[in-house]
This record gives C-alpha cells, structure tokens and sequence, in this order.
C-alpha cells in the first residue's frame, strides 16, 4: 500500500475498515445476513442503483431500513447463499470522521461509489451508489472465445 509520509495510522486504519465494510457488504447480501447488511449503513443513508444497464428502473431510498428491505426483496429470503458479489480496486480516503471509497464490481460491469461516515459503532455509509454499465463488450468477447475454446476440448 502506497501511503503518503503524512497520512496517519488512524487514517490507514480508517481505510482498512472501510475494505472491510465494503467485503461485509458482499458476503451479507450473497448469503441473506440482513443484520450484517444493516450495520454498513448510517440510518440515513442515501442510496442509490443505476441498473439501466439491465433494462431495470433505477432504484432510490433515502435510508438504511429502505434500502436493506429493497435488497431483501430482489435478492429473496434465501438470497444467493453463495458468492456472487465481489468488488476490488478500492481507492479509499479519510480525513478525520470522513472517509470516500470507490471500488470496480470483480465483474467489470460497474463501481460502486461510497461516502462513509465513523461513529461510536464504527464506519457507516451515508452515500452508496452502484453504478452499473453492464458488462463491456471487450468481456463478452472473451467470455465467448474461452467457452468456444472450452467446448472444443
């Protein structure tokens, strides 16, 4: 990790926690652990998912009961109970109580944009956003030539 002779221990631990949130938030959506899910966000987060990329309606909800009912909605009780989410290419900063993720779906279709916020249960999200493009044409090429090699195995 390349931190600046200036930034803080409590600044590289702010990072660390945030990751960490930012890994709570995939295991807890892909196995249905909705009290997990709860504790990455602040009560009044703002968030938001641009599925358009899908066909879908984008999707808006202005605090953390909202959005963790709506994923428990689409995602159904049982959720996936598997992996499916995953995000990497974290680019964090903090300053103080303040902190800014932003990080790429592993999946290449999208990023998710983050404000965070450190309070007396740790650090929340006030801002959640999922951006999502779908997956790019240059993946889809190469999905479709390593299954056309692997068929002709």
């Amino acid at each position: 990790m390349n931190v600046p002779a200036s930034e803080d221990l409590a600044a590289v631990v702010g990072r660390l926690a945030i990751i960490d949130q930012l890994s709570r938030y995939c295991f807890a959506v892909d196995f249905g652990n909705w009290a997990e899910l709860e504790s990455i966000f602040a009560d009044d987060v703002d968030a938001t998912y641009l599925l358009g990329a899908h066909g879908l309606d984008d999707v808006h909800r202005d605090d953390r009961a909202g959005i963790v009912a709506w994923l428990r909605e689409v995602l159904g009780e049982a959720s996936a109970q598997a992996p499916v989410h995953a995000m990497t290419n974290h680019l964090v900063t903090v300053d103080g109580d303040r902190g800014w993720s932003r990080s790429y779906l592993a999946s290449g279709g999208g990023t998710y944009i983050a404000e965070w916020r450190r309070t007396e249960d740790g650090w929340r999200a006030t801002r959640w956003e999922m951006h999502n493009y779908g997956v790019p044409e240059s993946v889809r090429r190469i999905r479709e030539g390593r299954a056309a090699r692997d068929a002709g195995r």
